[in-house]
């Protein structure tokens, strides 16, 4: 239980998540954009999933970027030299300052060089990212993307027996997410197929649990194109695997082509499961007021309404870019005219006592905060939701030296 005050103290509160927002397209061929990458005194802000297309503009030149992340979080993070003699050098300081990565490349000038680091975060917390050139002596252009592994946003679902679901690998480094349902002890056919001249497909297939039950990729130059089928995987358990897709060396930019077909199934009827989609639900309520962009942040959520199925997810749109937030729940909703918040936020309270918080996060640069409500790992002191109940979702957000809220979001809940 919470009192208005409690929005007073937000940020002070553990860093305990940042989702993706570019890569929270419900289609995976979706063109991703850059984070426009400006010198300044501050640190490019990222989330996972986003990337930015940088430059080291002079010998002694180093680029400062930070991400929100939480113990536990194993992260991919890229820095792929586009220019020449470039030697990439990549430090990784967690939230206490101390060093947890520093590694770089070096290749001469022949060919470029990129660096592909995967580690554990030790800490909730903002971790920085430094890169520059290794010996301080080149300048040139590079492409930096960081990844949660496996992601909290939603993806697409591939059906069996359709074709090839096509997947564009937009930029250097870049890597994306499709998603299976399957039943223990069945037997899957996939196909992976280089659409494109010079990119080589990798995909790893992941278990429901996170472990890694195939990994697979081929790589033939760029005279033709490259493809392959993982032949009858033994799905292990029953539940969503997820397949990460890329390029082989994070170099090759195309689009790759992913589908599976059931070839046994030990269910009566002798199909394997369907594929989920990922609807609009809710019900908004209670418009508040506009931010510094000059326009109200909106609250959405996809995914299903289902207990069972565990699959919320909650995005706001047209926040400021790089701001903290916190969404709340609670079973109620105040009535209209819906009261301010205090000064100095400019939000209304749509959510109504007694409301239960979840962990800070961060607006990336889309200017959205986007969270996967886990129905099985909610707030401390927060009920369980249960089919037939309403639950009433409100963000919080800093804009400056201001604060402000979304309208609010109804979503009753079914088995």
């Amino acid at each position: 239980m919470n009192s208005l005050s409690t929005f007073r103290r937000a940020t002070l509160l553990p860093a305990l998540s940042c989702l993706t927002l570019p890569a929270f397209a419900q289609d995976p061929a979706a063109p991703e954009v850059a984070v426009p990458c400006v010198d300044g005194p501050l640190p490019l802000t990222l989330c996972y999933g986003e990337w930015a297309d940088c430059a080291i503009d002079f010998s002694s030149d180093l680029d400062t970027f930070r991400f929100l992340g939480k113990a536990g979080d194993t992260v991919n993070i890229v820095v792929s030299g586009v220019s020449l003699c470039l030697d990439p050098h990549l430090v990784v300081r967690d939230p206490s300052n101390a060093t947890i990565l520093d590694e770089f490349c070096e290749v001469g000038c022949n060919t470029s060089c990129t660096l592909d680091q995967t580690l554990v975060l030790p800490a909730d917390g903002s971790y920085t990212l430094l890169v520059r050139d290794w010996g301080n002596t080149e300048v040139g252009s590079y492409v930096l993307s960081i990844e949660k592994l496996l992601p909290d946003y939603p993806t697409k679902s591939l059906t069996y027996a359709n074709p090839l679901e096509e997947i564009e690998i937009d930029h250097r480094g870049d890597q994306d997410f499709v998603t299976f349902e399957g039943l223990a002890g069945s037997e899957v056919l996939m196909q992976v197929t280089g659409l494109d001249l010079c990119i080589d497909p990798e995909v790893i297939v992941y278990e429901p649990s996170g472990a890694i039950l195939q990994q697979n990729a081929c790589n033939i130059g760029c005279n033709t194109s490259c493809s392959y089928p993982l032949n009858f995987l033994s799905l292990p358990a029953t539940g969503t695997y997820v397949v990460q897709v890329q390029d082989e060396f994070r170099t090759e930019t195309g689009t790759i082509g992913v589908s599976v077909q059931c070839i046994f199934s030990p269910d009566p009827s002798g199909l394997c499961p369907q594929s989920y989609t990922n609807n609009p639900i809710g019900t908004s309520f209670c418009t508040s007021n506009a931010n510094s962009t000059g326009s109200a942040a909106t609250l959405a959520a996809t995914g299903s309404a289902s207990v069972g199925e565990n699959r919320v997810h909650l995005t706001a749109s047209d926040a400021p870019a790089g701001q903290f937030g916190i969404f709340f729940t609670g079973m109620n909703q105040t009535s209209a005219p819906h009261p301010a918040l205090p000064a100095p936020s400019q939000g209304l309270l749509c959510v109504g006592l007694p409301f239960h918080r979840f962990g800070v996060i961060q607006s990336c640069w889309t200017g959205q905060f986007g969270m996967r409500v886990d129905l099985d790992a909610l707030p401390p002191g927060m009920p369980p939701i249960t089919s037939g109940a309403t639950w009433n979702f409100q963000l919080w957000y800093r804009d400056g030296a201001l604060s402000n809220t979304s309208d609010g979001l109804a979503i009753t809940f079914q088995p």
